[in-house]
């Protein structure tokens, strides 16, 4: 057996243009035979085992309960308020703290005469 007829019987499976009486030659012989059907069962093997599974189709996603979204919705509007209080407080606790001290003394400024 030799490489050429290995290719000519590899090429009949790849659905490759083959002479027909070089394949007939070829199968006259049982060893040509057995290795045909080996290359269908390698093939063959070789095909199931890149099959993929089965592709996950999207299914429907459940809303959740009612009571769970008005919980959030209160959890997320209680957070916004607090919020809203705290810059608040911070801001009139800030306003207090930047006030300018009162002066110790007063200096009075008055013009220089211009004649000097």
């Amino acid at each position: 057996m030799t490489t050429d007829d290995r290719n000519v019987l590899s090429a009949v499976l790849d659905n490759e243009p083959v002479d027909a009486d070089e394949l007939a030659r070829l199968l006259e012989a049982p060893a040509h035979r057995q290795l045909l059907v080996d290359f269908v069962r390698l093939r063959a093997a070789v095909r199931d085992a890149d099959r993929p599974g089965p592709t996950p189709v999207p299914q429907h996603v459940p809303r959740p309960p009612v009571a769970r979204m008005f919980l959030r919705t209160v959890a997320g509007l209680a957070l916004v308020g607090l919020g809203l209080a705290g810059g608040t407080w911070y801001a009139r606790q800030a306003d207090d703290g930047s006030a300018a001290p009162p002066p110790s003394r007063i200096v009075q400024l008055r013009p220089l005469d211009s004649g000097r």
